[in-house]
């Protein structure tokens, strides 16, 4: 299993501390910007097999629903854009609430083939780990 990600991303949020359904989440991330612990990897990964980084310089997260659940979790529901094609995601978060912030940290798999990343199905997961974490300060 390899470690990778995205260096470059831009975030716009509104958190409401009295009304949390009432905020806001919109994340843009550079795909150039991607990583691998291993560099012949990290350029398979940005070529037309996988995430064709010339062709789609960036995928975009927006948030349609924010849930509160039972304590110290939430869901956030949203629309995935990556390749050209739109997925609607959910989003399992852990929530920690101080007198500073709100921390949102979650850890979900997403199915690439849903956005046509086909490269080595049967040899290759399918699924994606992801790992987020956000701070929202008060």
């Amino acid at each position: 299993m390899h470690k990778g990600g995205f260096k470059a991303f831009k975030v716009k949020s509104i958190a409401d501390f009295e009304d949390p359904k009432a905020g806001t989440l919109e994340i843009e991330i550079d795909t150039t910007s991607l990583w691998s612990d291993d560099e012949k990897l990290t350029n398979h990964l940005k070529n037309p097999d996988f995430f064709d980084v010339r062709k789609f310089p960036k995928i975009t997260f927006k948030a349609t629903q924010l849930i509160p659940e039972e304590e110290g979790k939430a869901k956030v529901v949203g629309n995935l854009t990556m390749l050209g094609k739109t997925v609607e995601v959910t989003i399992p978060c852990d929530v920690a609430v101080n007198d500073e912030s709100i921390d949102l940290s979650a850890k979900f798999k997403i199915d690439r083939t849903l956005w046509g990343m086909e490269y080595g199905v049967g040899k290759i997961e399918k699924d994606v780990e992801i790992a987020a974490k956000f701070v929202l300060n008060r």
